[in-house]
């Protein structure tokens, strides 16, 4: 049970501005990361932690990439250029 406490450390809060309009993007997305983490590494990261932060940046920019344009470009370029050699 002592994990289970340990995960449900309370995250920076949903209310710091209450009747605002938020995008709980970053929060829900440092909750899931930090359990996939302590589950994996055995250890979670703290939520100000700047090297966790910069990691989670960047896999958020690698799924902006791979879910735009770039992302449908590649797949169909590497058919055509395998289908070009034969």
């Amino acid at each position: 049970m002592k994990g289970l406490t340990i995960l449900i450390l309370p995250l920076p809060t949903f209310s710091s501005s209450p009747g605002q309009p938020f995008d709980p993007h970053h929060l829900i997305n440092n909750a899931v990361s930090n359990v996939i983490c302590s589950i994996t590494f055995g250890n979670r990261f703290d939520y100000h932690n700047s090297q966790f932060q910069k990691l989670l940046h960047l896999l958020d920019e690698l799924g902006q990439i791979l879910a735009g344009i770039w992302g449908m470009v590649r797949p169909v370029c590497n058919t055509v250029g395998s289908n070009s050699q034969n």
